[in-house]
């Protein structure tokens, strides 16, 4: 009996332990009232991002509604007031489409959001991105290289796959082989002018995220 006792509350302490990283990790956006704040008083409700945008905008009227029983409000005028572990891009209201594709996205290849982000927001208009679009998850496939340790992590992984003694011997002139062997300080340098790289926050797991910037 004890011993199911113990077992049941591991459980529950687990399970806590999960929901409380879920609420640290979730992508959330804040909904405030605009007449309130210019009113002085601060009337908001959090909403976190569904990857489905009907189902995120169903979540936001909701919110809205909510504020309505708020004492002197109405929420006819609106705005996200503040932002939750949805990446460095200041989203605003008529982003939300692209908003829920980049966190499919994340949630497809198991990423924070903000990584996804770091990777597609020099290659994409997010206020031209529709409903129905796939360009964000295009974009992402087609530039990103991955998450690693550092970038001199990568640049070695690179180094590798492209260049070997081999080579270097029969293309003295090809390319990374000019690197042999590797100079990581040049390399790197050399490499920044056709990579990029985000630091992923340490709740998020760490490392780094590399993409091609063109």
């Amino acid at each position: 009996m004890e011993t199911v006792k113990a077992a049941e509350l591991a459980h529950i302490q687990w399970q806590d332990r999960k929901n409380d990283f879920h609420r640290l990790n979730a992508p959330r956006v804040c909904v405030q009232c605009l007449g309130c704040y210019n009113d002085g008083r601060l009337t908001f409700e959090w909403v976190e991002v569904s990857p489905d945008l009907e189902e995120f905008l169903a979540d936001v009227e909701r919110a809205k509604r909510g504020l309505d029983h708020v004492r002197f409000c109405n929420a006819e005028e609106w705005e996200f007031a503040d932002l939750d572990n949805v990446g460095g891009h200041r989203w605003q209201p008529y982003e939300a489409a692209a908003l829920c594709q980049v966190v499919e996205v994340a949630q497809d290849y198991h990423l924070p959001v903000e990584a996804v982000v770091a990777v597609v927001e020099s290659h994409i208009y997010f206020d031209d991105v529709g409903e129905d679009d796939t360009d964000i998850r295009e974009a992402f496939e087609e530039f990103s290289c991955g998450v690693w340790g550092s970038f001199t992590e990568y640049v070695e992984h690179l180094f590798e796959e492209t260049i070997s003694q081999k080579e270097y011997d029969e293309h003295q002139n090809s390319g990374l082989a000019l690197w042999f062997p590797l100079d990581l300080d040049h390399a790197e340098r050399e490499l920044g002018h056709y990579y990029n790289w985000h630091r992923i926050a340490d709740h998020n797991g760490g490392g780094v995220i590399v993409w091609r910037s063109c």
